[in-house]
């Protein structure tokens, strides 16, 4: 069990600096502007205090002031530099730093995610949704923007999204843009990369549709709703019989749809998986850290 830490606390201030400019496009800087922003970032790259032990305070005033003199693309990058080093010096100060073998952050799960030498299972939790939903953004973008700037396809990595409805709803606003857009893009360009979106839910209703109309293999159960049933029977075509089967199904059975997985285009077929919970088990007394 670890406990995520937004910011890496042992990392320098610099480090931090130069992790965040290096996503900067600068190529769209005023030609007058573009002096000042790199003696700033220069100077503030070479600081070697973590945030804890550095001044940040004069550092965001250093920020503000030269960013009032700017233009607007460059005062943009300028200001989002400000708002992200406030808020992860507050985050630092308000959760003070924890031992090493009890904290992660997210570059960490990334590593451990993109290494090929073992399989890795993470159960990620919290008493707060709202943190759970932007949790699913930054893990979810640092892995796809990894991948895609180093062109790396494999290990093929899920990313599973129980009770979907509190991640990707209808019409989302708030944190719950964070979690659908993340979704979105995992679903649409995510494979190009090895990396897959899996979407559980009861309610697929209430479901953003162009979401749920990307994955190209379906589990169904019992799904007593009509309006649920009717979602995928306008999906594949499926008949009043083939649901009525389902209202049979007991723990493990499932009716499995899917474009190309089986070889059968669109055509159902009644399955039945070994229980979750004991190969987890299995799989727990094999693991290594």
């Amino acid at each position: 069990m670890r406990v995520y830490q937004r910011v890496d606390v042992r990392s320098s201030l610099g480090s931090f600096i130069r992790n965040f400019w290096s996503e900067v496009n600068t190529s769209n800087f005023a030609a007058k502007d573009l002096q000042s922003v790199n003696n700033l970032i220069n100077e503030l790259s070479g600081i070697e205090q973590t945030l804890l032990e550095a001044d940040v305070e004069s550092i965001l005033t250093q920020i503000r002031d030269t960013a009032q003199n700017l233009g607007a693309r460059a005062k943009k990058a300028l200001n989002d530099l400000h708002d992200t080093l406030s808020s992860a010096w507050e985050n630092s100060r308000r959760n003070p730093p924890l031992p090493e073998e009890s904290r992660v952050t997210v570059p960490e799960l990334v590593s451990q995610i993109n290494d090929s030498r073992k399989d890795n299972l993470f159960v990620i939790q919290s008493h707060d949704p709202n943190e759970l939903r932007s949790f699913s953004r930054w893990l979810g973008n640092e892995a796809y923007e990894q991948r895609r700037r180093t062109g790396q396809i494999s290990p093929l990595v899920s990313f599973i999204f129980d009770e979907a409805d509190e991640f990707i709803p209808q019409d989302a606003s708030g944190t719950y843009r964070d979690s659908t857009e993340i979704a979105m893009t995992l679903a649409r360009r995510g494979r190009k990369f090895g990396l897959g979106i899996g979407i559980a839910t009861q309610r697929i209703t209430y479901l953003d549709t162009s979401i749920i109309a990307q994955p190209h293999t379906y589990f169904v159960s019992k799904l007593p709703r009509k309006s649920d049933q009717d979602r995928i029977r306008d999906a594949f075509g499926l008949s009043d019989e083939m649901f009525r089967q389902t209202v049979k199904f007991k723990k493990g059975d499932w009716l499995l749809v899917s474009y190309d997985a089986t070889g059968l285009e669109a055509v159902p077929l009644p399955i039945h998986t070994p229980n979750a919970n004991e190969r987890l088990a299995n799989f727990l007394q094999t693991y290594s850290d």
